[in-house]
């Protein structure tokens, strides 16, 4: 539980304000995003028993890449390496493991 927590502990900071994000975009995926500092971050909640590919666009922020990190299973918080966006869409997919958490951190 403690690992859950830090997906939005360590990285939604007092002061990130809540952003919109489409609550559920597929069955089983929950994302919420907030924004602060000068980083977007995004909280990606998949509770299925499936891994679940998931495509992620941002508006009206200048991203160029995210730096995953992950809660399932087999990992506790753990980085991952960085995605780039694809800069003709401003956006990205990942496959979020089953029964995870994964926070994107903008770069």
């Amino acid at each position: 539980r403690g690992y859950l927590m830090s997906n939005y502990a360590k990285f939604v900071r007092p002061g990130y304000t809540r952003v919109d994000a489409t609550a559920n975009p597929k069955t089983n995926v929950y994302v919420s995003a907030y924004s602060g500092s000068g980083k977007t971050i995004i909280v990606a909640v998949n509770t299925g028993n499936n891994n679940a590919t998931q495509q992620f666009a941002l508006e009206n922020v200048s991203v160029t890449s995210v730096t995953p990190y992950v809660t399932s299973e087999n990992d506790n918080l753990a980085a991952k390496p960085s995605v780039t966006l694809n800069p003709d869409i401003d956006a990205f997919k990942f496959i979020l493991p089953a029964k995870s958490v994964v926070t994107f951190v903008s770069n």
